[in-house]
């Protein structure tokens, strides 16, 4: 999906370049697919509750992603639930030369805590090969049930956007965004759509 958008993005981008070529010199223009721009692109929940919250192994797992990061194999890696400032910090610990990551502020708003808690944080982030140009958060207006145990109502999920610059006047746009969690007693279907169709 990544992939189409930023293909969608650049060809609409050079179709608009392209008009003036159009009309001089139709037999010049290059090829449809010759400006491509290929990504490697890397998704994961990276697990990252507090253990007193549930979760296990979370300081080996931290490591292990900074050290799957650290080869940068992947052009972007695009992080939920990465929720504490202290995993944060790991794993940019372990970024190779010229690569970039968002910092928690960048998808939290100012109240998140990430030192004990999730409280008020989206858990987000991206690792980029590419400079950030920008960055913007956009948070869920509904976050879940208050009542239920499941914490959603805690957290503040929403969308990530980076933008980055992939070539000299390529542009994308690069989002990452993580909706109420559904488990093997609740579903959350309602807040799931309902975030869905804020960020659609």
């Amino acid at each position: 999906f990544v992939i189409l958008l930023l293909y969608f993005l650049f060809w609409r981008t050079s179709i608009q370049k392209s008009f003036p070529l159009l009309e001089t010199c139709p037999a010049d223009r290059a090829p449809f697919f010759q400006n491509i721009i290929q990504l490697k692109v890397f998704v994961l929940n990276v697990w990252g509750m507090p253990e007193i919250l549930g979760s296990e192994d979370k300081f080996l797992r931290m490591e292990a992603i900074g050290k799957l990061v650290s080869k940068s194999e992947y052009d972007l890696y695009l992080l939920s639930e990465l929720w504490l400032r202290s995993d944060h910090q790991i794993i940019k610990s372990w970024l190779p030369p010229g690569f970039f990551m968002t910092e928690v502020g960048d998808f939290s708003l100012p109240s998140c805590d990430g030192v004990f808690s999730p409280w008020d944080c989206s858990g987000l982030a991206i690792v980029s090969r590419f400079p950030f140009v920008e960055t913007e958060f956009v948070p869920f207006d509904k976050t879940g049930d208050w009542q239920s145990l499941d914490g959603e109502f805690w957290a503040q999920k929403g969308a990530g956007r980076v933008r980055i610059e992939l070539s000299r006047g390529f542009i994308s746009d690069i989002f990452v965004t993580h909706t109420c969690a559904s488990g093997s007693t609740y579903t959350n279907e309602y807040y799931r759509q309902n975030q869905a169709e804020q960020i659609s």
